[in-house]
């Protein structure tokens, strides 16, 4: 059996082709928090901006699980610096105040957080966009 070799072009080709992926799921990703920035939630629940942003984030996860980098990211602006620990107070604070609306964040370990399938169900019945609510 003879081993086929890579020549540099195709070498370049795959990391090109790669490269392309990772852009590509980077935009869908950044769409998704366009989108997610015209979802409001109830007044009632008294979500501050921080736990609203990191609830959308949770809420639009395309896995349906957010790590805790990509949390901090979404709650935080670029000017503001914030150390990991903030994900762990906001989401401490999110289950808190969701409690009694049935809606569970879970902790996927070394991964990062999730919604149940129930408690997005009840996210998806709760919502409203920004253009309903003007």
């Amino acid at each position: 059996m003879t081993a086929l070799s890579v020549t540099p072009d195709q070498l370049e080709i795959r990391r090109l082709r790669d490269r392309v992926a990772q852009l590509e799921a980077e935009n869908t990703h950044l769409s998704r928090l366009i989108e997610a920035d015209q979802i409001v939630f109830p007044r009632e629940w008294g979500l501050l901006p921080q736990e609203a942003r990191a609830l959308r984030s949770l809420y639009t996860a395309p896995n349906g699980i957010r790590s805790s980098e990509v949390l901090l990211r979404a709650m935080v602006s670029r000017s503001q610096t914030a150390d990991a620990h903030l994900v762990q107070v906001v989401i401490c604070r999110l289950r808190s105040k969701l409690k009694d609306l049935h809606i569970e964040i879970e902790n996927r370990r070394c991964i990062g957080y999730g919604l149940t399938p129930a408690s997005r169900e009840i996210l998806a019945k709760s919502l409203v966009t920004r253009e309903a609510s003007a």
